[in-house]
């Protein structure tokens, strides 16, 4: 009798674990930002729906958290893997929330949803680095012309000798979207004082990986210890440091990075490679919802709204993005 209530005790402390255990797991993909407002029904419900392996995600939520009580919104957040993001737009096109913002990646099954979503009238914004080229709903993201165009700056002051430029493109696939290879390849060209003597080359990452498959031997077997290289993440731009490290070539490969974490700006200090690019992921967040309320308020607004990147350099490194929120407007 007595084995049979510690059984019993026991069972009913595994269920009470696992049914702790699985909220905690909900609630670490889904939960609401603007507490203040969840029990308002005048504040519009609005599922936001982030790449939690996204370079820019924690920027990204600042920049949302910096505005979402001014615009009087409940924002359910749900933070997932990339693949997992299709599974989700279908279960809030369900829920048919006030609106959606999403950060979108190419595929047709994506696409299609999106279109699902329009259909019933629920305001669309993408966000982040990759843009669907709908013209009926809003994007906020960066001018990739103007990222190539940064590129050169950089290249124009830094009295290095390259003669071929390879980017990492790890955004989107080369089947999926050549204008991205055109918008940046064309920003770096036009930009560059010594045009004629430059090969821009571009390589992808295959099935969308998120990280580069090249080693750097087989970029310097290919365009020389003397190339430029150039990352579009912070995954890969940590995997060639270490590989150029490893290597001994630091002297004459030289590197824009991609990114504001940590380990990337200390290399930028001591000048293992010559630069980063820093997008605004603070001002992305901010911008989504505003474009956001615009859409709900019946506003007309631009289908495509570009935030600021820059580069850090030596001579700029504690300079990050969240220390100027004050100066976003």
């Amino acid at each position: 009798m007595q084995k049979s209530k510690w059984i019993i005790i026991i069972l009913i402390f595994i269920i009470i674990t696992l049914a702790f255990r699985n909220t905690l797991l909900l609630w670490d993909s889904r939960g609401y930002y603007s507490s203040d407002n969840r029990n308002d029904e005048s504040a519009d419900h609005i599922i936001v729906i982030l790449d939690k392996n996204s370079d820019l995600h924690d920027e990204i939520l600042t920049g949302i958290d910096n505005v979402v009580q001014e615009n009087n919104m409940v924002i359910e957040l749900w933070s997932l893997d990339k693949y997992q993001l299709i599974k989700q737009l279908s279960i809030a096109r369900l829920s048919k929330p006030d609106g959606i913002i999403v950060e979108p990646f190419l595929s047709e099954e994506f696409i299609n949803e999106i279109s699902q979503i329009e259909k019933l009238g629920i305001p669309v914004v993408t966000i982040g680095k990759t843009n669907i080229e709908n013209n009926e709903i809003v994007h906020v993201g960066y001018n990739r012309y103007e990222f190539g165009k940064l590129i050169g700056e950089i290249i124009n002051q830094s009295n290095i000798f390259i003669n071929n430029i390879v980017v990492i493109n790890s955004l989107n696939s080369i089947e999926n979207e050549e204008g991205y290879k055109s918008h940046l390849s064309l920003g770096i060209k036009e930009s560059i004082e010594t045009k004629n003597m430059i090969s821009i080359n571009e390589l992808y990452p295959a099935n969308f990986s998120k990280k580069s498959q090249y080693s750097i031997d087989e970029i310097v077997k290919n365009y020389g210890s003397s190339c430029l290289l150039i990352t579009t993440n912070e995954d890969d731009t940590s995997k060639y440091i270490k590989e150029i490290l490893n290597q001994r070539i630091e002297n004459r490969t030289h590197m824009i990075g991609f990114g504001y974490n940590e380990d990337v700006i200390a290399y930028v200090n001591r000048g293992v490679i010559n630069s980063t690019i820093s997008i605004n992921g603070i001002q992305m967040g901010q911008e989504a919802i505003i474009a956001m309320k615009k859409n709900l308020d019946g506003q007309v607004i631009s289908d495509t709204i570009h935030v600021e990147i820059k580069s850090v350099t030596f001579d700029n490194t504690e300079k990050a993005w969240w220390q100027f929120e004050d100066e976003i407007n």
